[in-house]
């Protein structure tokens, strides 16, 4: 693994590599498939127990199931940032969603700040 025995600090994190970025999102991903009772894929499978392997003890391998309240919190923070993203896109000319492969998308948006001199300032 890239990290030594927990999750990097945001600082730390975008200072890794994209690879290394995109494994750890990868990991974060993988909870969340765990969390929906999901079956994960043989490529996950083996990235998740790699992971878990040098670092046992990282917080995220602690909580494998959520209670009913915190199934209903994470609801409601899933819609909350859903809503922030599709109001803050409202105005872009375009937007675009690119699956990166292995669960992970990026996006992309293009705003005519000369249209809403306001949102540049």
């Amino acid at each position: 693994m890239y990290w030594e025995v927990e999750m990097p600090d945001l600082l730390d994190l975008i200072k890794l590599c994209e690879d290394e970025q995109k494994t750890i999102w990868r990991i974060f991903g993988i909870r969340l498939k765990i969390w929906d009772d999901r079956l994960l894929s043989v490529e996950d499978q083996h990235l998740w127990d790699a992971a878990q392997f040098e670092m046992p003890n990282w917080a995220l391998f602690q909580r494998l199931t959520l209670c009913a309240d915190d199934r209903k919190a994470r609801e409601q923070a899933e819609e909350e940032v859903e809503k922030e993203f599709v109001d803050f896109f409202a105005d872009a000319e375009e937007v675009q969603v690119n699956n990166e492969g292995q669960g992970l998308q990026s996006f992309s948006a293009t705003f005519n700040l000369s249209k809403n001199p306001a949102r540049g300032q």
